[in-house]
């Protein structure tokens, strides 16, 4: 009877040694969680939770392939084990393999359809599958949705979802979703730089500026959010901040293309046009595809008195839709009326950024022949008709500044 009562003592205390190691796995940090991996699976090898632990150290790592193996031997052990595909499905999006990840998250759904971590995560994937097409997005919002209906406080699902309906232009829902991430989260910048996005694409300067603020106070890493603040502090014509922003967007991130493009810009109008020729090639050199940095840089040159060498963006660029037009324009290929026919497209917004740049750069087209009148009302027509958030909106309202026409 005694050696029973010893026995079955023996066993619990060795069930209690075995869950305070797999919780000393899941807690500590660095070397000593993964100690305390390593002896929870020595302590019971069959324990699929402990390699999924283990998984997760590694993953923290990002040393994939271990985490990988270690989950895969968590299903081999326990086949319906959704946590294993759950973790399966992160890896495989780590590495970039998009199908493979959604399959290992549905697989988790199906075996626990209340594991909300799953459908946020294959959200994610649909969107990173591809952000632009409308199946792809409107799987990610039905997979957002059923994530927050079952944990409705995971404040990263509400930055996710925003991103989503903010693709889709439902700005609204965008804003409130940046918004109540922030109030579950409040020290994450993500919410507060993508919150001041709205601002921005709604011509809210200062209410942008604050969410930037905020996001580089949180993070002063984050050369998004130079480079956007920076764009606000040009919109309002304030070029040395704007310089600055950029110039710590691009130590940040070197190769910054769209930095050295928007430093460009505020050096030009704020007649460094050395500097900005310097900004606007490095831009063209780091983007050698992107027609506008070309249209951009054959602006500067001729300014400076240098050749502008926009035939050669012909090369690189698909002549058969936007934004050749305008470089047609520009060559004197074609008249700034047919540009503004040409100017159209099936989404209201980008028809509407369409016919902002043939207004621009219409208007330059004009104030390089001398007739100033024609650009000031084309640059006119820009700036009342222009998406706040573009460069070429800062671009015709400064230009107007120089012809002393005002907007």
């Amino acid at each position: 009877m005694l050696s029973r009562v010893i026995a079955i003592v023996l066993v619990l205390l060795s069930g209690q040694a075995l869950a305070d190691a797999r919780q000393d796995c899941f807690l500590l940090d660095g070397d000593a969680g993964l100690e305390a991996c390593n002896k929870a699976i020595a302590k019971n090898p069959r324990d699929g939770q402990a390699y999924v632990m283990r998984a997760l150290a590694y993953q923290w790592r990002e040393d994939y392939e271990k985490a990988l193996a270690d989950f895969n031997k968590a299903i081999q052990i326990n086949p319906k084990l959704a946590a294993g595909y759950n973790g399966r499905g992160d890896i495989a999006r780590a590495m970039g393999n998009l199908d493979e990840a959604i399959v290992s998250y549905t697989k988790a759904i199906e075996l626990n359809p209340r594991h909300w971590m799953a459908y946020s995560y294959r959200g994610l994937s649909h969107w990173d599958r591809d952000s632009f097409d409308p199946r792809s997005l409107n799987l990610a919002l039905a997979d957002y949705n059923k994530a927050i209906e079952l944990n409705p406080n995971y404040a990263p699902v509400y930055t996710n979802r925003g991103n989503v309906y903010l693709r889709m232009r439902e700005l609204e829902r965008a804003m409130a979703d940046y918004t109540r991430s922030i109030e579950l989260e409040p020290d994450a910048a993500i919410a507060y730089y993508d919150r001041g996005v709205i601002h921005k694409i709604r011509g809210d300067v200062e209410r942008s500026i604050a969410d930037y603020n905020k996001a580089i106070e949180l993070d002063p890493d984050y050369p998004a959010a130079y480079y956007n603040r920076g764009f606000a502090y040009q919109s309002k014509g304030e070029w040395d901040l704007a310089i600055a922003d950029f110039t710590r967007a691009i130590e940040r991130r070197p190769g910054y293309d769209e930095a050295y493009f928007s430093r460009g810009l505020a050096n030009l109008y704020a007649g460094a046009i050395p500097k900005a020729l310097a900004d606007l090639e490095q831009a063209s050199d780091l983007a050698p595809k992107d027609a506008y940095k070309m249209l951009w840089l054959d602006i500067a040159r001729k300014r400076a008195g240098v050749p502008g060498g926009l035939m050669q963006a012909i090369l690189s660029t698909d002549m058969g839709k936007w934004p050749a037009p305008l470089i047609r324009l520009q060559l004197g290929q074609m008249t700034p009326e047919a540009v503004i026919a040409a100017a159209d497209a099936p989404e209201d917004h980008l028809k509407a950024e369409y016919v902002c740049e043939a207004n621009f750069f219409g208007g330059e087209f004009a104030l390089r022949q001398g007739r100033r009148d024609e650009a000031a009302r084309l640059f006119r027509t820009a700036v009342a008709g222009c998406p706040p958030g573009l460069s070429e909106w800062v671009a015709a309202s400064a230009e107007l500044k120089v012809l002393d026409a005002g907007p």
